[in-house]
Protein backbone atom coordinates (compact mmCIF):
# COMPACT_ATOMS: atom_id res chain seq x y z
CA UNK A 1 0.00 0.00 0.00
CA UNK A 2 2.89 2.38 0.67
CA UNK A 3 3.80 2.24 -2.74
CA UNK A 4 0.77 2.74 -4.62
CA UNK A 5 0.06 5.53 -1.57
CA UNK A 6 3.52 7.23 -0.56
CA UNK A 7 2.40 10.34 0.68
CA UNK A 8 -0.15 8.83 3.06
CA UNK A 9 0.00 8.71 6.56
CA UNK A 10 0.04 5.74 8.10
CA UNK A 11 -2.34 5.00 10.85
CA UNK A 12 -2.02 1.41 12.61
CA UNK A 13 -3.96 0.01 15.21
CA UNK A 14 -3.64 -3.37 17.05
CA UNK A 15 -6.89 -4.77 18.03
CA UNK A 16 -10.42 -6.09 16.89
CA UNK A 17 -12.72 -5.05 14.23
CA UNK A 18 -15.52 -4.96 16.85
CA UNK A 19 -13.15 -2.48 19.11
CA UNK A 20 -14.61 0.96 18.74
CA UNK A 21 -11.98 2.36 21.12
CA UNK A 22 -9.06 1.89 19.43
CA UNK A 23 -6.60 4.89 19.22
CA UNK A 24 -5.99 4.84 15.33
CA UNK A 25 -10.00 4.87 14.74
CA UNK A 26 -10.89 7.43 17.31
CA UNK A 27 -8.26 9.49 15.87
CA UNK A 28 -9.76 9.33 12.59
CA UNK A 29 -13.41 9.50 13.51
CA UNK A 30 -12.36 13.01 15.77
CA UNK A 31 -10.28 14.40 12.71
CA UNK A 32 -13.45 14.01 9.99
CA UNK A 33 -16.08 15.68 12.47
CA UNK A 34 -13.67 18.06 12.38
CA UNK A 35 -14.39 18.65 9.20
CA UNK A 36 -11.19 17.53 7.25
CA UNK A 37 -11.46 15.48 4.24
CA UNK A 38 -9.70 12.44 4.85
CA UNK A 39 -9.15 9.85 2.03
CA UNK A 40 -8.59 6.76 4.20
CA UNK A 41 -7.60 3.98 1.92
CA UNK A 42 -7.93 0.20 3.49
CA UNK A 43 -6.85 -3.22 2.50
CA UNK A 44 -10.37 -4.73 3.63
CA UNK A 45 -13.80 -2.75 4.96
CA UNK A 46 -13.45 -5.03 8.35
CA UNK A 47 -10.41 -3.51 8.84
CA UNK A 48 -11.36 -0.32 9.50
CA UNK A 49 -14.74 -1.72 11.76
CA UNK A 50 -16.27 -5.04 11.50
CA UNK A 51 -19.94 -3.74 12.02
CA UNK A 52 -20.92 0.08 11.06
CA UNK A 53 -18.47 0.53 8.26
CA UNK A 54 -21.57 2.28 6.64
CA UNK A 55 -21.75 4.73 9.54
CA UNK A 56 -18.13 5.13 9.48
CA UNK A 57 -17.87 5.77 5.82
CA UNK A 58 -20.85 8.25 6.05
CA UNK A 59 -19.07 10.47 8.72
CA UNK A 60 -16.25 10.47 6.82
CA UNK A 61 -18.34 11.68 3.54
CA UNK A 62 -20.69 14.28 5.07
CA UNK A 63 -17.53 16.45 5.85
CA UNK A 64 -16.02 15.86 2.13
CA UNK A 65 -13.59 12.64 2.64
CA UNK A 66 -13.74 8.97 1.18
CA UNK A 67 -13.20 5.45 2.05
CA UNK A 68 -11.23 3.24 -0.33
CA UNK A 69 -11.45 -0.20 0.30
CA UNK A 70 -8.98 -2.09 -1.95
CA UNK A 71 -10.38 -5.65 -1.99
CA UNK A 72 -13.77 -6.18 -1.94
CA UNK A 73 -15.13 -9.23 -1.82
CA UNK A 74 -18.60 -9.76 -3.49
CA UNK A 75 -20.19 -12.49 -1.21
CA UNK A 76 -23.78 -13.53 -1.28
CA UNK A 77 -26.07 -12.06 1.94
CA UNK A 78 -26.06 -15.54 3.19
CA UNK A 79 -22.33 -15.95 3.07
CA UNK A 80 -21.85 -12.52 4.52
CA UNK A 81 -24.09 -13.39 7.31
CA UNK A 82 -22.03 -16.69 8.40
CA UNK A 83 -18.85 -15.00 8.33
CA UNK A 84 -20.30 -12.38 10.28
CA UNK A 85 -21.58 -15.16 12.71
CA UNK A 86 -18.42 -16.61 12.61
CA UNK A 87 -16.35 -13.64 13.58
CA UNK A 88 -18.69 -12.83 16.49
CA UNK A 89 -18.20 -16.61 18.19
CA UNK A 90 -14.19 -16.14 17.63
CA UNK A 91 -13.93 -12.74 19.48
CA UNK A 92 -16.30 -13.82 22.32
CA UNK A 93 -14.65 -17.27 22.81
CA UNK A 94 -11.01 -15.44 22.76
CA UNK A 95 -12.42 -12.93 25.49
CA UNK A 96 -14.17 -15.90 27.13
CA UNK A 97 -10.61 -17.35 26.70
CA UNK A 98 -9.13 -14.45 28.33
CA UNK A 99 -11.01 -14.11 31.21
CA UNK A 100 -10.11 -17.63 32.45
CA UNK A 101 -6.77 -16.89 32.17
CA UNK A 102 -7.52 -13.79 34.23
CA UNK A 103 -9.15 -16.06 36.38
CA UNK A 104 -6.36 -17.86 37.01
CA UNK A 105 -4.24 -15.36 37.55
CA UNK A 106 -6.32 -14.07 40.28
CA UNK A 107 -6.46 -17.17 41.65
CA UNK A 108 -2.70 -17.60 41.94
CA UNK A 109 -2.67 -13.89 43.41
CA UNK A 110 -4.62 -14.80 46.59
CA UNK A 111 -3.07 -18.11 46.92
CA UNK A 112 0.61 -16.55 46.89
CA UNK A 113 -1.29 -13.51 49.33
CA UNK A 114 -2.77 -16.59 51.09
CA UNK A 115 0.62 -18.36 51.96
CA UNK A 116 2.64 -14.91 52.52
CA UNK A 117 0.07 -14.04 55.84
CA UNK A 118 0.37 -17.81 57.13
Amino acid sequence: MREQYPGAEIVKDVGSGLNYKRRGLKSLLERAMRGEQLQIVVAHRDRLARFGFELIEWIVQKNGGKILVLKQTNLSPEQELTNEGRCILHVFSCRMHGLRNYKTQVRKVLSEQETKAE
